[in-house]
């Protein structure tokens, strides 16, 4: 694998990051500041959706590897999943003009749970293409470098667009009809002219198909399952923040309009620096790349606890800085993971689908704990309390920060015994 089609593969990451960062992060606050329902209950078909989302990772795993074994490429099943994937957006983001409000329920429950399917189909299969394409560690590191920043590029597009759109249209009524197109198009142009042209050899799969042979290996793979474990932790901290960032920039910073200027320049700071944690990485290996950027996410994320509307200013500072240590919490662990299972050709996805499991189990229980937090303490949107204030904050800092010297524990106590990682 050379450059060019490392850039060819990994350019495909802009659309999929584009399309994550709405529907993982917008789709609560869409529904609540448009259509008006209930906190509690979009709280509860969120988590509903979330598991299934879920449960359904390792069929789609299972799935993707008979798939492979039938001779369907991992690049044939992203061309099936992906276009489904744009129909399933759409629908999330552009709902008919229902008056029931319970109507708009189940259209946000089906359309978020399609959407999830196919956004996870292609993720994993995407990600196995990684570890199928890199030829040793350092080609690992590699691949993993580009696939983040292109990454963050489609975040930062996604971040910035409404923003963006509402200058141009002067309003803010049809943001995500036009996002949605936005993304349709990365997606199809990043397929056509780049992804469809890397060159990919994969293994012929002549061991027989045994969803019984494949859980049990996994399950009994420990320094696996001891990453896994990690990567749950982080995941949660991750979520718990992203889970109430647009209620802690409206409500506690009071700048509702500045809320893609705080995120581009979080993930502007992490795209600049990536090629620093990569060289690091390289250098130091991976675990000690990641401690360090754990470490000083939580000493400069902790600051965003003191601030508000009265000195809401620092948050632009908070947002540079914790995005310069994201670089090595976002490749680390897919290089990892890419490390402990390269060899499995016949359980790639199987593997990669548990992961991502776990990772959504992190978000999941964050968006839950999140809104139901919110919604003890009385939280509405249009007449913000005193305790929903001091609730936010405590969500969105504290408890993440805590989570965050967990893992960094954990990660100390692994390395004495996985030098090699």
């Amino acid at each position: 694998m050379n450059k060019k089609n490392i850039i060819n593969y990994s350019l495909l990451a802009i659309p999929l990051a584009f399309v994550g960062l709405p529907i993982y992060v917008n789709v609560s606050d869409f529904y609540v500041r448009h259509f008006g329902v209930n906190i509690a209950f979009l709280a509860f078909i969120i988590l509903a959706v979330r598991l299934l989302d879920a449960l359904q990772e390792p069929l789609l795993g299972l799935l993707s590897d008979y798939l492979i074994k039938k001779n369907i490429s991992h690049k044939k099943i992203i061309y099936i999943s992906a276009s489904f994937l744009a129909l399933s957006f759409f629908a999330l983001f552009n709902p008919p003009n229902f008056e029931n409000k319970s109507i708009i329920l189940v259209w946000l429950a089906v359309s978020m749970l399609t959407t999830y399917s196919f956004y996870n189909l292609t993720v994993v299969n995407f990600e196995a293409l990684a570890i199928i394409i890199a030829k040793n560690s350092a080609q690992r590191i590699e691949i993993n470098s580009y696939k983040e920043f292109f990454g963050l590029i489609g975040i930062l597009i996604a971040a910035s667009s409404p923003t963006i759109i509402k200058i141009l249209l002067k309003s803010d009524e049809n943001n995500y009809f036009y996002l949605s197109l936005i993304f349709i198009f990365l997606l199809i142009f990043a397929i056509i002219f780049f992804f469809n042209k890397i060159p990919v050899e994969e293994n012929k799969i002549t061991t027989k198909f045994n969803v019984k042979n494949i859980f049990s290996e996994i399950f009994s793979n420990k320094i696996f399952l001891k990453f896994i474990a990690i990567f749950f932790i982080n995941s949660l901290a991750v979520s718990l923040p992203a889970s109430v960032i647009t209620f802690y920039v409206n409500d506690v910073l009071k700048r509702p309009e500045q809320l893609g200027i705080f995120l581009t320049i979080y993930f502007l700071s992490a795209a600049i620096f990536m090629i620093f944690w990569k060289k690091i990485a390289q250098k130091f290996g991976k675990i000690d790349s990641w401690l360090i950027s754990i470490l000083g996410s939580i000493v400069t994320f902790i600051f965003a606890f003191f601030i508000d509307s009265s000195n809401g200013d620092w948050f632009f500072l908070i947002c540079f800085l914790s995005g310069v240590f994201l670089g090595s919490d976002l490749i680390m662990p897919p290089a990892i993971i890419s490390e402990i299972i390269y060899k499995k050709h016949d359980k790639i996805a199987s593997y990669l689908a548990f992961w991502n499991m776990i990772n959504k189990a992190g978000l999941m229980f964050a968006s839950f704990l999140a809104l139901m937090v919110l919604w003890l303490v009385s939280f509405d949107a249009k007449n913000v309390n005193q305790e929903s204030l001091m609730a936010i904050p405590i969500i969105y800092a504290i408890i993440p920060c805590a989570l965050k010297m967990l893992v960094v524990l954990l990660l100390f106590k692994l390395k004495k015994s996985e030098k090699n990682l």
